[in-house]
């Protein structure tokens, strides 16, 4: 150098190459010892914040270049430290070294300012998006520690509090409250570097303690279970949704049947035995005719005609009758009514013959009676069947019996058994069905009295109508309604209808129908109570009813139609465009196009039917002669001329009124004199029809009893004709 001052050497750092000038790193002598840094005690590497600097004692030996001699920020005796500074003398250039922290602790010394400027050359990336980092905004903010549990990005709290703080004695003090390693936070009652609810969060997330906390729990609370459970006050829950209702599996009651041929009252036949199995809430009159049905597979190979209820009867064991009227409700109360007598035993003690059969079972016997059956059909009874044999011993085998090993009494068979069982390829079938909520339609006589008063508050019915019948007749189709946990029949015409006059037609024949059924209702009261006032009560057949019938209409206001009424939503817009546009006075002027059904409880399948049209169709029994007397009531007492006549019965067992079970009356058939403004229901043959009723109307001794006048032809001829039998 010129001016004979002392030669310098450059040395090149590979660190601060790029931020320092080159002529700024020159060979000089050591700093002077005053100016050596001491680090403090902040210093101390902890779990989660990387090795500070180093003391300078370990620094390479590098000189200040003399143009960097003077300091380049001015020092104070004691610079406030803010995590963001460190007390270092001027800039010195550092090596690279391994052990250099670039974001450092913080750290109060007596020699001035901080390592602002280091931290500005060494690093430029200031901020971070990684949460659990302690980073600031500016070159050099926070502490660089990871803190597992803070979720802000930022400085940790105890960084924020120190560059908050305005006095030297507010940081000292912040310095000395112990921080959370896992979180960031500081507070004074932080032990073992970790706050309570890192401790707890910790805690939780451990599986065996959370396993052990829950068998603690439980054996705290088992000693207190009976009396929670008995104690508990009653609560009032409301109904579940139609789709949520849980089914309970039905309990299966097994009959097993044995089939006997009478002639003469004598038993002259074994026909076989049969066993099934059927769900509680099955009918009972459903069951028998399933199982004469299963008896007529071997019965119709040597006969023309095949087996009804009318041609058998069933009873227990040993020739037991069944208790009054038990068989006409299901078959779970069939047992049920039996299994509560004091007697029990007699009905239900099973036979030998049946030990093994699933219980609970019913052991019946069902006879056939084969005069009555030739009578009823006109064919001779096949000769089928035969005696039970005695059972024989099992014949020995031809070798004798060995001390070491007795011979079978039937050799083994010499193949292993096959089962012949082949899984089923097709999926279960699924009952299609529609959502329906359905209004009942309130209807009242001459008199204001309702018809059939609705046994539910609520007047609606809420459930499923499946889309499939269950059966059809000549002028009705019958689907199936399940809404409140109840089975109903939903009964409509079974014409669809094209236009609105057609739905108006339908609409007015369902409704004459409940309409006939209760003045059948009505005359059946009027029956009993003349028969009470004349001592007679016990020579009817008191256990059978008219069936309580209601319509009811579909509420469109949230749902489309259902599939089963066969009507759509253009069709009923249609219809009552028609309504609104009539001025010929055509649809009454408070009708109103909706699909209406005819709604009843469901009964058993099996159904009887009386024809008042066919001579001679009735038997001598006693609902028979109480059927045929009632309807000589009805005839006599509604009409000062019978214009309106019912020909037709129809009945299926079920519950009546009083909880009792008997015949329920679910639909007639009338014969209409009168000119009705509607066309006639199908079966309906006016005058002649009339006609034939009461030339077949044959008076028995329960017509004499209530005084009714003869039937002789027609009384259309001769109206309240004086002459009695």
């Amino acid at each position: 150098m010129a001016g004979g001052s002392a030669p310098t050497t450059i040395v090149r750092v590979p660190l601060l190459a790029s931020a320092v000038p080159a002529a700024a790193v020159v060979s000089s002598p050591p700093p002077p010892p005053s100016l050596s840094p001491v680090v403090p005690a902040c210093h101390a590497v902890s779990p989660h914040r990387r090795p500070c600097l180093p003391p300078l004692s370990s620094w390479p030996r590098l000189a200040v270049s003399p143009r960097l001699a003077a300091p380049l920020f001015p020092l104070s005796p004691r610079s406030p430290c803010r995590r963001r500074s460190c007390s270092l003398p001027t800039a010195i250039a550092l090596a690279d070294s391994p052990a250099f922290c670039p974001v450092y602790t913080p750290c109060t010394s007596n020699t001035g300012k901080s390592l602002n400027l280091i931290s500005a050359l060494m690093t430029t990336t200031t901020t971070t998006d990684n949460p659990a980092q302690c980073r600031g905004t500016a070159p050099g903010d926070g502490c660089n520690g990871e803190y597992l549990n803070k979720s802000n990005t930022g400085l940790c709290q105890k960084c924020h509090a120190l560059d908050q703080a305005s006095t030297e004695e507010e940081q000292s003090r912040i310095e000395a409250i112990p921080q959370c390693y896992d979180c960031g936070g500081f507070g004074k009652n932080i032990k073992d570097n970790k706050c309570a609810k890192c401790q707890r969060k910790a805690t939780e997330e451990n599986v065996q303690y959370r396993a052990s906390q829950a068998k603690h729990a439980a054996l705290v609370a088992r000693p207190g279970a009976w009396t929670a459970r008995t104690q508990q006050p009653n609560r009032t829950l409301p109904p579940p949704a139609t789709n949520a209702v849980s089914r309970r599996l039905p309990r299966q009651i097994t009959i097993y049947v044995e089939a006997i041929s009478l002639r003469h009252g004598k038993p002259i036949a074994f026909l076989g035995n049969n066993s099934r199995a059927f769900p509680e809430h099955t009918m009972f009159g459903d069951a028998k005719e399933d199982i004469i049905q299963a008896f007529n597979v071997s019965w119709d190979r040597r006969s023309m005609v095949s087996l009804t209820t009318s041609d058998v009867i069933f009873r227990w064991h040993d020739n037991l009758m069944f208790h009054r009227n038990t068989d006409c409700g299901t078959v779970g109360e069939f047992y049920d009514a039996h299994f509560q007598l004091h007697n029990s035993e007699t009905y239900l003690k099973m036979p030998v013959r049946c030990k093994n059969t699933p219980q609970p079972c019913v052991a019946l016997t069902l006879t056939v009676d084969e005069e009555t059956f030739e009578k009823n059909h006109g064919v001779e009874a096949p000769l089928t069947g035969n005696k039970p044999a005695k059972q024989l011993k099992r014949r020995l085998s031809d070798s004798a019996d060995t001390a070491d090993a007795p011979t079978a009494k039937r050799p083994a068979i010499s193949r292993p058994l096959t089962s012949a069982f082949l899984p089923s390829a097709i999926a279960a079938p699924v009952r299609s069905f529609s959502h329906v909520n359905l209004d009942i339609v309130h209807l009242a006589d001459d008199a204001d009295n309702t018809v059939f008063p609705f046994p539910q508050p609520t007047n609606k019915l809420i459930g499923r109508l499946y889309d499939n019948k269950m059966s059809q007749g000549k002028d009705k189709v019958v689907f199936e309604l399940e809404a409140d946990g109840t089975i109903y029949v939903a009964k409509r015409c079974r014409s669809i209808p094209l236009n609105a006059a057609q739905l108006l037609g339908n609409h007015m024949h369902l409704r004459r129908t409940v309409m006939w059924l209760y003045t059948l209702s009505v005359a059946l009261e009027v029956f009993r109570d003349q028969a009470e006032d004349l001592s007679i009560e016990n020579d009817i057949h008191r256990e059978f009813e008219v069936q309580p019938t209601f319509l009811a209409v579909e509420n469109l206001e949230k749902q489309l139609p259902s599939v089963a009424s066969g009507i759509s939503t253009e069709f009923l817009e249609t219809a009552r465009e028609e309504c609104t546009a009539d001025t010929a006075g055509v649809f009454p002027s408070e009708y109103k196009p909706e699909i209406v059904w005819l709604i009843q409880r469901c009964n058993g399948k099996t159904q009887d039917k009386w024809n008042l049209m066919k001579p001679g169709a009735f038997s001598r029994s006693k609902i028979d002669a109480t059927i045929m007397a009632f309807a000589h009531f009805v005839w006599h007492s509604t009409h000062d001329g019978p214009d309106s006549v019912f020909s037709h019965l129809q009945s299926a067992s079920g519950r009546l009124g009083g909880g009792k079970y008997g015949t329920l009356i679910f639909d007639s058939l009338t014969q209409n004199d009168a000119v009705i403004d509607s066309p006639r229901r199908h079966g309906d043959e006016g005058i002649e029809g009339v006609t034939k009723v009461f030339a077949a109307h044959e008076c028995n001794r329960i017509c004499v009893m209530f005084g009714l006048p003869a039937v002789n032809g027609s009384l259309l001829e001769d109206e309240g004709g004086d002459t009695t039998e």
